[in-house]
């Protein structure tokens, strides 16, 4: 899916902020502050962006900023170095996005005032840079327990319905992306290089085809791999997310060390932290500093994990969207009235952390009883035996007689004998959404 011929909007700020060539210009392209900037004040002069093709009024905002007076003109006139960027791209599948674009994502300008990206290339379907999601980042060299978390993950969103965001470097953010496009689910990569290499790579063609994979970037489509592109691409990833979770950081350095650190300082949405025997020491700091740690042994079951994302809202200080997860996919910007979160200090309020205490895993075994009962209740609406019940959430059989003991106590569950086998006894049962609600 290509958008149509970029709008006049877009070409300015093409001309504005593009690069078509080292020798091209000798003006720098406007930054996203200056482009920013400049949109405030043609707003409040009531003029457009193609209102700058007038020279009028050019001159006028080059006598009230601290622009070189032949800086704007300079740069707004490679109309022809434009026309030959934009055909060669958009006969390789590539298009270009500018804010003031139907797909441009609201989120970016929203969280990121002044800092969003100015333009943005892409190839797939852009409709999904609005949907929201979860967001999977880390480290590039991780052991082979942090991939198969990531995997367990990957597919966790798949079974919720729920977008994949990720960065598309080598490590975690690859085997996330690759596990939730083999499994059939909707990826957002937001890369840092290479967007033209990477969009003919033949392990993404299919997904692209099918409207299940954006990737997009703030760079030229051919730019290679710098260690700069890569850090200010972070904040994007997360901004583009309803929630994010690190599978594996150094400490104090690397950036995914940085993107989370960033994360908790502005709060743009809630973090999770995996906790395991083989993280790093910067997956501990980051708990120390706020982030929620998370055992990836407690997603056993796609309800659990969903009830986890819900109950996270409260997380962030300050008011954010957060994706429907109602809907077919989750569409957060679709959503008529985002959820309100109350403005407040960083402490997490006395609700979340009962839920963090829970998912920390403690040496009880009933310490998850209250999350995964609404699930295993929902299997229970005919007989079963502790290992049929085990295998389902793939926990030991030890773990899961447990839970039922602690069930059959409550009254919750008849336990029947010869042979032994467990069911719900006949009175109406309490929905998942019930149980969240109170």
């Amino acid at each position: 899916m290509i958008p149509d011929s970029i709008t006049p909007d877009t070409q300015v700020t093409f001309l504005l902020c593009g690069r078509f060539g080292q020798n091209e210009s000798s003006k720098t392209p406007l930054n996203a502050a200056e482009y920013f900037s400049l949109c405030q004040w043609l707003r409040n002069e009531s003029k457009t962006l193609p209102d700058l093709f007038d020279s009028e009024v050019v001159d006028r905002y080059s006598k009230i900023s601290r622009f070189d007076a032949k800086r704007l003109p300079e740069l707004l006139n490679r109309g022809g170095a434009l026309a030959l960027a934009v055909e060669d791209w958009n006969n390789k599948g590539i298009w270009i996005l500018s804010p003031t674009d139907k797909h441009y994502p609201r989120r970016l300008t929203e969280r990121l005032p002044n800092k969003a990206p100015p333009l943005l290339f892409g190839a797939g379907n852009p409709q999904l840079l609005s949907k929201g999601g979860l967001a999977v980042v880390g480290s590039r060299d991780i052991s082979e327990r942090a991939k198969l978390a990531t995997h367990k993950i990957g597919r966790l969103c798949v079974q919720n319905r729920i977008p994949l965001i990720s960065g598309g470097a080598r490590g975690v953010d690859s085997e996330a992306m690759q596990t939730v496009l083999e499994e059939g689910g909707q990826v957002i990569g937001f890369i840092a290089d290479s967007l033209l290499k990477m969009s003919l790579n033949g392990k993404y063609r299919q997904a692209l085809r099918d409207q299940r994979l954006v990737l997009v970037t703030s760079n030229d489509p051919k730019t290679p791999f710098s260690v700069g592109n890569a850090m200010a691409r972070n904040k994007f990833v997360y901004c583009l997310s309803d929630w994010t979770l690190v599978i594996a950081s150094s400490y104090n350095e690397g950036g995914t060390w940085a993107g989370a650190t960033e994360n908790l300082k502005n709060k743009w949405v809630p973090l999770f932290v995996r906790e395991d025997v083989d993280v790093p020491e910067g997956n501990y700091r980051l708990i120390e500093r706020g982030a929620t740690a998370i055992r990836s042994d407690s997603f056993t079951d796609p309800d659990v994990f969903l009830t986890i994302l819900k109950n996270s809202q409260a997380m962030v200080g300050k008011p954010c969207i957060v994706c429907d997860l109602t809907s077919t996919y989750s569409t957060s910007e679709e959503t008529p009235v985002p959820h309100e979160i109350a403005a407040g200090p960083v402490e997490i309020p006395s609700s979340t952390q009962k839920i963090s205490q829970e998912i920390n895993i403690g040496q009880k075994p009933n310490d998850l009883f209250p999350i995964v009962w609404p699930c295993i209740e929902k299997q229970l609406a005919t007989p079963k035996t502790e290992k049929e019940l085990a295998e389902c959430f793939n926990v030991e059989v030890k773990q899961m007689r447990a839970w039922l003991s602690s069930a059959v106590e409550k009254g919750d569950v008849q336990k029947l004998v010869k042979p032994v086998r467990y069911v719900l006894p006949k009175k109406p049962k309490v929905s998942l959404d019930t149980w969240i609600e109170n």
